[in-house]
C-alpha cells in the first residue's frame, strides 16, 4: 500500500466537487510562482483563519508526509486539508462547541481519528502537547499532536512493508528515522 493512501481513504475520498474547486481556487493564488506546488508557509497560510493561526510546525510535518522537498501538490494538498478539516469537526466535538480536549477524551477523539494507540503511548503524548500542564489541549496543541501521530503513521506504514504491523529495526533505521523527523 502507498504510504499516504490511508490518508486519501481516511480523510479525503468523499471530498464534493464544489469544495475541490474552492480548494483548487485557492491553492492557484497560493501557486504565485505556477509551479503545481506550494510551500510550508503556503499551506499554513491557507490553513489559517481569521481566529486560528495553524501552527507552522504542523503544517511541516503534514508536507514531510508527502514530500521531503518541503512542498506539495494540489492532490497531496486536498489530503492535508482533509486531514486538518476532519481534526478540526473531532476537535469542536458533537455540539461544535468544544474549546479544548480534556485528557479523559483524548483517547477516544484520537480513535475518530483513526488513531489508536495504547494508555501508554497516549499518556506520553498528552504529556508532551500539553505543555501548559492544564489537564487538557488547546486546537493548537490539538492539530500539532494529530499532526505527528499522522506523519508516525506514514513513516510506519512505509517501513511495515510485510504489513504485519510492527517493524523491526537496526541502529540505521533508527538514525533514519531520527533524521526523517529532524528535518
Amino acid at each position: 500500500m502507498n504510504p499516504t493512501e490511508f490518508i486519501r481513504q481516511a480523510y479525503a475520498s468523499n471530498i464534493p466537487a464544489e469544495r475541490r474547486a474552492a480548494l483548487k481556487s485557492m491553492f492557484t493564488k497560493a501557486d504565485v510562482d505556477n509551479s503545481g506546488y506550494i510551500s510550508v508557509c503556503e499551506v499554513q497560510n491557507l490553513l489559517s483563519t481569521e481566529s486560528f493561526r495553524f501552527p507552522l510546525q504542523s503544517a511541516r510535518m503534514l508536507v514531510r508526509i508527502f514530500s521531503s522537498q518541503g512542498q506539495i501538490s494540489f492532490d497531496d494538498f486536498m489530503q492535508v486539508e482533509g486531514f486538518v478539516s476532519y481534526a478540526i469537526d473531532v476537535f469542536r466535538g458533537e455540539k461544535g462547541d468544544r474549546k479544548a480536549i480534556q485528557k479523559s477524551d483524548v483517547a477516544d477523539a484520537l480513535l475518530q481519528m483513526r488513531l489508536n494507540f495504547t494508555s501508554e503511548t497516549l499518556g506520553m503524548l498528552f504529556k508532551h502537547f500539553d505543555t501548559n500542564d492544564s489537564g487538557s489541549l488547546s486546537l493548537p496543541q490539538w492539530i500539532r499532536m494529530t499532526s505527528l501521530c499522522l506523519l508516525g503513521r506514514r513513516l510506519f506504514t512505509e517501513w511495515d512493508v510485510q504489513v504485519k504491523g510492527e517493524l523491526t529495526i537496526g541502529l540505521e533505521q533508527v538514525l533514519l528515522i531520527g533524521t526523517w523527523f529532524a528535518e
